[in-house]
């Protein structure tokens, strides 16, 4: 986890809360000195929290071995992804990671990004298109100011082959570097691990 933590002038400790969490931060030596910081980090307390919006589905269409139309309910509190080996579970986290903006073909286990579309099977043709939806929950209206215009926030990330990606949110086109920074606003994103 990465969290900035402010200390006011003077304090090197932080007070234990309820949900709170111990940590240790190894201070940069400043001069001669340095240290430890100890204490404890609780979630009331976090500046942020507010910032945080629900993941409500993952919609994936032509993704990877997801040919046909799939639909991802991500409840409250801790989703897990479980099957036996080879039936997708690595292929929804990197259509998350890929939706929420991630630019590395590498990263999505291919050597050019046209490899997250749909190959192909002995039974079925490959595709040309591969599409995924985000879709989070803004009842709060804690995302920023230039999307936080309605309750519910779609981020698509739609691919073509040889035509590179395009993005919209609720609808409207923008760039690749809007939906990284609208993640990164709201704590998290592509590399994030949260």
């Amino acid at each position: 986890f990465k969290y900035k933590i402010k200390l006011k002038p003077g304090q090197d400790t932080l007070q234990p809360g309820k949900w709170a969490f111990p940590f240790t931060f190894q201070l940069p030596a400043q001069g001669k000195k340095g240290g430890k910081l100890t204490g404890s980090f609780n979630v009331a307390d976090k500046t942020d929290v507010s910032a945080h919006v629900h993941f409500q589905k993952l919609r994936l269409v032509g993704f990877k071995s997801f040919l046909d139309p799939v639909e991802v309910q991500i409840e409250d509190g801790v989703t897990g992804i479980v099957g036996p080996n080879g039936c997708g579970k690595s292929n929804v986290v990197e259509a998350l990671k890929w939706v929420m903006g991630e630019t590395s073909a590498k990263q999505m286990r291919g050597g050019e990004m046209d490899d997250v579309i749909f190959g192909g099977t002995a039974d079925r043709p490959a595709r040309n298109i591969a599409e995924v939806s985000l879709i989070l929950d803004n009842a709060n209206r804690n995302a920023p100011a230039e999307f936080n215009d309605e309750s519910e926030l779609e981020i698509v990330r739609r691919i073509e082959r040889g035509s590179g990606s395009n993005y919209k949110i609720n609808g409207r086109d923008v760039r690749a570097r809007d939906v990284q920074l609208l993640f990164a606003d709201l704590a998290t994103g592509a590399h994030s691990t949260a």
